[in-house]
């Protein structure tokens, strides 16, 4: 462990997720005040994802073969000039339009699956590869706190001054984060380069399914992560519609889910010693699906606070652990490609979801929870039986190598 390093590595994942959170704030309100509908929240999400889907791969090969401490700086960068914009041409007396904030949508993922990346390729120089489920679950629980800070601080801009003033405070934790990030180990890995980047990329995806556990994992995150994604779709119109609250009780019942997400990875990391818990990702999918799926009997307002304070707490273990598990077992020289090709598999989930209310024939809030959440809990029992066999198959290899 290197102590000076993880703690300029804390506060530079601190920052950037301040800015993530205001970012995520400001597309929101930005979209929904240009008078393109609802459905143009929506749309800006689509681009994101379709961003990280498109780019993701590419970035991972640039993460395994350049400086990633000097890409986490372009991947931050990039966010405060896309986060710069808006306030430029509100400046100049233009209004904000759909197309501009897409745009500003377009760059900002791609700093961010740019950032992330190489923060996460960066997290394996810092700590001993045995302690990375435990700083992850640290990592986890300070992304969430620090998300809801920039939200806070978002929405005080917004109140206050205007969407581009939360713009331009993005713009400036940007700066800020990259000068934190400049203090952090370069994790340079010095691989042989063995081809253009569109045969890295397909090197990449031969690694990831070479290694069956990370795979899993992989696929383990993305139908966790996607109860995240789903919840943004349906909480609103379900509190309206079915639950007849107004925003004050969506405004709760959405702060405990975050409040569930700081609490459960930082009481795990402090206490528990993740790194000797077993399938505890597992686990903690199978009820989250359980719990997703419970929503759909909720009639009382204090029933859905509870069961969202659950949510967070589950959603939040299962994404820290199956992180911290995916950088214990990859290695560095592939880990950056592998982290952005589980990103890409998490936005492929993510476009069907935010896209699901216009394809599939369910019309009710509680009954997309039902059938979300079943299959999630329905995937993660099938991926927990096939680590359990394949575990058991290299158990008995490895009984028969030294019998």
């Amino acid at each position: 462990m290197r102590p000076n390093q993880l703690g300029f590595y804390y506060a530079a994942l601190a920052l950037t997720n301040v800015t993530r959170g205001a970012c995520i704030v400001a597309q929101a309100w930005s979209a929904a005040m240009t008078g393109a509908g609802l459905a143009a929240v929506g749309q800006i999400f689509v681009v994101s994802h379709a961003v990280i889907i498109l780019c993701g791969p590419f970035v991972g090969v640039m993460i395994d073969r350049y400086s990633r401490r000097h890409l986490a700086i372009i991947g931050q960068l990039l966010i405060g000039c896309a986060t710069l914009i808006p306030w430029l041409w509100v400046s100049a007396g233009w209004p904000l339009s759909l197309w501009a904030l897409m745009f500003v949508a377009a760059g900002a993922s791609l700093g961010y699956v740019v950032m992330s990346g190489a923060l996460d390729a960066i997290q394996q120089a810092v700590g001993e590869r045995k302690d990375q489920p435990r700083i992850s679950a640290m990592a986890g629980s300070i992304r969430q706190g620090f998300m809801i800070a920039g939200s806070g601080i978002a929405g005080l801009g917004i109140h206050y001054f205007s969407p581009a003033a939360a713009y331009l405070f993005c713009s400036l934790f940007c700066v800020i984060a990259a000068g934190l990030i400049y203090f952090l180990p370069d994790a340079r890995v010095n691989a042989a380069r063995r081809g253009t980047v569109f045969t890295e990329v397909i090197i990449g995806l031969r690694e990831l399914n070479a290694m069956p556990a990370v795979l899993r994992i992989g696929l383990l995150t993305a139908i966790g992560f996607s109860v995240g994604q789903l919840s943004n779709v349906l909480l609103p119109n379900f509190v309206k519609d079915e639950l007849g609250g107004d925003s004050r009780l969506f405004g709760i019942v959405d702060a405990l889910w975050s409040v569930g997400g700081v609490l459960s990875p930082l009481l795990l990391a402090r206490f528990i010693g993740l790194h000797r818990l077993s399938n505890v990702e597992y686990w903690s999918a199978i009820l989250l699906g359980l719990v997703t799926a419970l929503v759909w009997s909720v009639e009382r307002p204090a029933s859905l606070m509870i069961a969202y304070f659950f949510l967070g707490c589950l959603f939040s273990i299962t994404k820290v652990v199956c992180d911290g598990r995916v950088l214990e077992i990859c290695a560095g020289e592939v880990v950056g490609r592998v982290r952005t090709h589980i990103q890409s598999l998490i936005s492929v989930v993510g476009l069907f979801i935010y896209l699901s209310p216009s394809i599939l024939p369910i019309r009710t809030a509680s009954a997309s929870y039902l059938l979300w959440g079943s299959l999630v809990a329905l995937c993660a029992i099938a991926l927990f039986w096939t680590d359990t066999k394949a575990r058991a198959r290299e158990g008995g290899l490895q009984s028969e190598r030294t019998g």
